[in-house]
């Protein structure tokens, strides 16, 4: 028992460092980053509300018009949906981009770990201070940073040569992002 707890510490320890700069990062101010938040946290809701494929009226010469829509983000909006819990779905979204580029982060170091990478907490810790652009969009409440999550996963396993989860991981990918060929680019 204490064996695994003195392995989840660490864990526990710098998914709260990257929460906490993530968090610092996202409300040094109380707008969103970008507008394609407000729409993914609004349709995470409207799937709470009425189902998982809600009627979608209001786009009729769009893209996502009611004749044609596929929700080519399916699993982020439903892991977006317990953050439309919250009284403003803004602030909602934005706890939404602080956690997932946690996980997403967390997900790196876990990598960087299971690869016997010398000091992979602080390569992890690291990515904070990456850049701007990349700091951007691990704050907007997309896609992209648990997509980043789910790639080092995949990554990890196919090093360590784990063939079957990865092909579970890449089919649940499908259903999450339509970035999903760079699972198999990476492979």
């Amino acid at each position: 028992m204490q064996k695994r707890l003195s392995s989840i510490l660490p864990s526990l320890g710098l998914f709260s460092l990257f929460i906490l700069g993530m968090a610092i990062i996202q409300f040094a101010t109380p707008d969103m980053p970008d507008n394609d938040g407000f729409y993914h946290i609004k349709l995470a809701w409207l799937m709470r509300m009425a189902g998982l494929k809600p009627d979608f009226s209001w786009l009729p010469l769009s893209m996502v018009n009611q004749q044609e829509f596929d929700d080519h983000h399916f699993l982020f909006h439903i892991a977006l949906i317990p953050f439309t819990y919250f009284s403003d779905l803004r602030i909602g979204a934005k706890w939404a981009a602080v956690v997932f580029s946690g996980l997403a982060f967390l997900a790196i170091w876990f990598l960087f770990h299971r690869q016997r990478v010398p000091y992979s907490w602080l390569w992890a810790l690291a990515l904070l201070g990456i850049s701007d652009a990349f700091l951007y969009r691990m704050s907007v409440t997309r896609a992209q940073s648990l997509s980043l999550a789910v790639l080092a996963i995949g990554i990890m396993w196919l090093l360590e040569g784990k063939y079957k989860h990865l092909a579970i991981l890449s089919f649940i990918y499908v259903w999450f992002y339509d970035a999903f060929p760079l699972m198999l680019a990476l492979t």
